[in-house]
């Protein structure tokens, strides 16, 4: 049996689920009044407190890293018609909401020729068009309506009505106002009251203040560092996104509570993920960009995200820097026959996990998720359906399998890993003489696949 498989079948055997499903039922436990789990709030600040207290019981030195962020917290909406009828508005985090009457309007998925001034204005969203409301948002402020609400009907390109859910989006800093979803259920009704008088009204709060990023930390015999993330906040109750990578990295923490790394080894549970900045299109990745824009990057080895992982039927995706490859590969291919729900690999890293925030300091990352379009994030991704039902155990062993087999091979028999020690070792083993570096470019062409991926790693290179 190679060595890959074996860590594989030893994490395999060894994960406990009923561990997983506790983890994921005692953070909903925590709820309370919240509407949702965002940066500050009552519950995301008692997840963040759960999160330390595992990390602790496991062996892990605490540090509480405070990160500033807008709170803003969800309230209520209505809206309401002139004959009676009344239904729920929901919001778009950072949406500072407010109150305003007038004609309801339905315009379909924009129908830009009716007379919108001083209405309030129906908008079917076609995703497959705006995966944002902010463009028809701004048309309809434009040409003066009051109020706008949004739906996802049968043909808007997501599958909303098929559980007559809504979507959260995170904030948008250049749109405000009375800005709204409504159920698709309930916009059908809405829509027979087209021309009818009514009142909207959504009330929201937010504050600037603190949240955590929460950091278990076990020294190791060289000063490098290797960080095993997730982020903590979410949506309602949102345990795909992202309770299922908190549970993943504690229990990770768990079966490595005896193990001494040869690398320093911190487990991060990052805040503001989701959102966490009202005042910037940067408004989110608020977490990990505090905590790696603090950092010095020379002293990083890899960092391993997990972002929603346990979706039924999806094969388990792997997003990471090009420096990665050779180790990917590696795993993945000794592993084929192991992954019953198959890989997919990705060579590029994405704007939207928290790997970004160490990926463009300058640190080598991979985040473990499902990638691509799918039937999660078309019909559950950022709503009130996002719950436990959707966890498949297997496919979360394999996730979880593979992501120890990729960490504690790495750690302890795949080079390069010490950048600079590397790269001189290189260097002292090569006649240059004759050989003049100028750029990567030169780099690839004259030198083997292990000196272009000792140069992916490295910060500085001097020849």
């Amino acid at each position: 049996m190679n060595e890959i498989k074996k860590l594989f079948d030893i994490a395999y055997e060894k994960l406990d689920f009923h561990e997983i499903l506790r983890h994921i039922n005692h953070i909903l436990s925590l709820k309370g009044s919240d509407k949702y789990r965002l940066a500050g709030s009552n519950w995301e600040m008692k997840t963040a407190e759960y999160i330390a207290e595992k990390l602790n019981e496991y062996g892990y030195k605490i540090d509480l890293q405070s990160v500033p962020v807008d709170i803003w917290t969800y309230i209520d909406g209505v809206i309401e018609v002139e004959d009676g009828y009344k239904t729920n508005v929901y919001t778009y985090a950072g949406i500072s909401g407010g109150e305003e009457e007038g004609i309801l309007t339905y315009i379909g998925k924009g129908d830009w020729n009716k007379d919108l001034n001083g209405k309030i204005v129906l908008i079917n969203l076609d995703f497959n068009r705006y995966v944002s409301h902010v463009f028809p948002a701004l048309e309809a402020f434009k040409r003066g309506a009051k109020a706008v609400l949004f739906t996802y009907l049968s043909d808007s390109g997501l599958d909303l009505h098929l559980d007559n859910t809504y979507y959260i989006y995170d904030g948008e800093p250049w749109l405000d106002g009375v800005i709204g979803v409504v159920r698709p259920g309930d916009a059908e009704s809405l829509i027979d009251r087209s021309g009818y008088k009514a009142s909207v009204r959504i009330k929201c709060q937010s504050i600037e203040g603190y949240s955590y990023n929460i950091i278990g930390y076990k020294g190791g015999d060289k000063p490098l560092t290797y960080v095993v993330s997730a982020h903590h906040d979410g949506y309602n109750p949102g345990v795909m996104d992202n309770l299922t990578g908190v549970a993943y990295i504690l229990e990770m923490a768990r079966l490595l509570s005896e193990y001494q790394p040869p690398y320093n080894l911190e487990f991060i549970s990052f805040t503001a993920e989701e959102y966490g900045y009202r005042r910037s299109i940067y408004d989110y990745l608020i977490g990990s960009e505090y905590y790696f824009s603090n950092v010095d990057p020379r002293n990083y080895v890899l960092v391993f995200n997990i972002d929603i992982i346990g979706l039924k039927g999806l094969p388990i995706g792997i997003n990471y820097t090009k420096d990665l490859n050779r180790l990917i590969s590696d795993v993945a291919s000794k592993l084929y026959d192991s992954i019953s729900c198959g890989v997919q690999l990705s060579g590029r890293p994405s704007i939207w996990f928290d790997t970004w925030s160490a990926v463009y300091n300058g640190i080598s990352a991979l985040t473990i998720n499902h990638l691509g379009d799918n039937y999660f994030f078309r019909r559950y991704y950022h709503t009130e359906k996002d719950d436990i039902n959707l966890l498949d155990e297997d496919v979360f062993r394999v996730g979880f399998s593979i992501g120890y087999a990729l960490l504690t091979y790495s750690m302890d028999r795949y080079p390069p890993y010490h950048l600079t020690e590397l790269l001189r070792d290189v260097h002292d083993s090569l006649d240059t003489k004759n050989l003049k570096v100028v750029d990567r470019l030169r780099v690839r062409d004259l030198l083997d696949d292990l000196l272009v991926e000792c140069l992916y790693w490295s910060i500085n290179l001097s020849i």
